[in-house]
């Protein structure tokens, strides 16, 4: 389902359960797959923090699912952050959000037991901007390296808990070396390929703070299957509904 307002669509995941409100096609950053791929993988916890919202979509899936009980919000681009706002207010979850609007490197963020991010894919000046400002800080580091990101999840989780984050498959070196440079490690890794066959596109990967344990190495994620009749893989169709 989707309907039109002033430069925003409302679009429905879980079955028309979950209304979310993004903005409209070349009006701002615009979600797609990667949050809700992360919402399968984060560990469930009571307090969740997501860095870079976007417009609330892992954070609010999560609670949804009962997969956490408080979700924090932090979102630097002020339209996302009242869209998360709004968003939680369309599902009655606003009494179990906080949204923080500002600069993940400047703000003061509270404690929690989870950390998660789907953080902007590309270093800045790594490659053509997007005309679209909104659009263009999604997908580039203009507000934080992914180095930025791993940091303020290490200050968080100074308690303990994980962190959950999906990135470009070419970075993992970049996210392996911000982990030790935090005394973080990796415990979870899982390639996302949109097809069988295919090279891994992204990487779902978790971490914790150092200490003893191996690397679990999950099974592939096939984003697609061109035998079902929508063409997403059992897994991802069980995610989406």
């Amino acid at each position: 389902m989707k309907t039109h307002a002033a430069e925003t669509d409302l679009d429905t995941l879980l079955g028309g359960r979950l209304r979310l409100w993004q903005p409209a096609r070349g009006c701002g950053y615009r979600f797609n797959l990667d949050p809700v791929i992360l919402s399968g993988f984060v560990p469930p916890c009571r307090h969740l923090l997501e860095l870079g919202s976007g417009c609330g979509v892992l954070g609010l899936l999560m609670l949804s699912r009962g997969l956490c009980k408080q979700l924090t919000a932090v979102e630097v681009q002020p339209q996302l952050a009242g869209l998360i706002e709004r968003n939680a207010a369309e599902n009655d979850l606003s009494g179990r959000v906080e949204v923080i609007c500002g600069d993940l490197r400047e703000v003061e963020l509270p404690s929690a037991d989870g950390v998660a991010f789907n953080a902007p894919y590309f270093p800045a000046g790594s490659g053509p901007g997007s005309k679209e400002r909104g659009r263009d800080a999604g997908r580039f580091e203009r507000h934080g390296t992914l180095a930025d990101f791993v940091a303020a999840a290490t200050f968080v989780l100074s308690g303990g808990g994980a962190l959950s984050a999906i990135i470009r498959a070419e970075r993992e070196r970049d996210f392996r070396s911000a982990l030790a440079e935090c005394d973080l490690t990796a415990r979870q890794r899982r390639e996302v390929c949109s097809r069988r066959g295919q090279l891994a596109q992204h990487l779902l990967l978790g971490a914790e703070s150092n200490g003893s344990g191996a690397l679990h190495e999950h099974s592939p994620l096939y984003v697609h299957d061109d035998n079902t009749k929508d063409g997403f893989s059992t897994e991802v169709a069980a995610l989406l509904a």
